[in-house]
């Protein structure tokens, strides 16, 4: 039998993560001012790029005033302050590309445990307007699943290790600790910032080609890579609904 369909779905509900019109350049400021800073070695505006990053997270409260959203922005803005008092007001920008990475590929894991849906899965039953996925797509959804976890496990280390070693001014050199090891800081910036969601992004296109071909019956349902994140969009409150009910 079909699942049952979300109860309660509120169309226009939106994840936090995604509201707000500036959030777009305000994501796309992030990594500018994160250069910038490194470059001229500027803990001001170090800071900033950090202080920008949490406006991308939360702009969609500070918008629609919720005391949450705005008591956080408080607490991260003390927060700022304080390592800056320590000297270490370079740590904020090493921390966002691992926390990302493992958040994400805790999300997909969390949902590969016996008696749960795997998310990919959740997501095709919805594009496939919430019909049943053959055992094919059953199958497929939940390696793709799988695939999109460890991604993000080995993305999480990789930027933990590019973050420790980096030189100058990584995690263990802000801690006083001598590296044996050391990497240039520019190749931690091009990884966890262009590099980690670059690939991500080829990952998502060559995915949906090879669906394409291993499913052609699915081909109609989309048109091409632009209508399918067109879909996407449309279906994302839906779905994000969907994501959040404990399975």
């Amino acid at each position: 039998m079909p699942p049952t369909p979300p109860a309660a779905v509120r169309p226009n509900a939106a994840p936090p993560m995604l509201g707000g019109g500036g959030t777009g350049w305000l994501a796309l400021l992030y990594p500018v001012l994160t250069r910038v800073a490194l470059h001229y070695h500027s803990a001001a505006l170090t800071l900033l790029a950090a202080f920008v990053l949490t406006l991308v997270l939360l702009l969609g409260g500070l918008l629609a005033r919720r005391r949450a959203a705005w008591i956080t922005l408080l607490i991260v803005a003390a927060a700022l302050a304080g390592l800056a008092w320590l000297n270490l007001s370079l740590l904020p920008l090493y921390l966002p590309p691992v926390l990302l990475n493992v958040f994400l590929g805790w999300f997909f894991g969390r949902t590969l445990v016996r008696g749960s849906r795997p998310l990919i899965q959740r997501m095709a039953w919805h594009m496939h307007d919430r019909e049943p996925l053959s055992p094919g797509h059953l199958v497929y959804t939940r390696q793709i699943t799988v695939m999109w976890t460890t991604y993000f496990i080995i993305m999480a280390a990789i930027n933990l290790l590019l973050a420790l070693f980096a030189h100058p001014n990584g995690v263990l050199e802000l801690f006083g600790i001598a590296p044996g090891l050391r990497i240039p800081q520019t190749v931690w910036f091009w990884f966890a910032n262009v590099f980690n969601f670059g690939l991500a992004a080829l990952l998502m296109v060559g995915e949906f080609a090879y669906r394409q071909m291993k499913f052609p019956e699915d081909r109609g349902r989309y048109g091409n890579f632009v209508g399918f994140m067109q879909r996407m969009r449309r279906e994302m409150p839906t779905i994000w609904h969907d994501l959040m009910l404990p399975r």
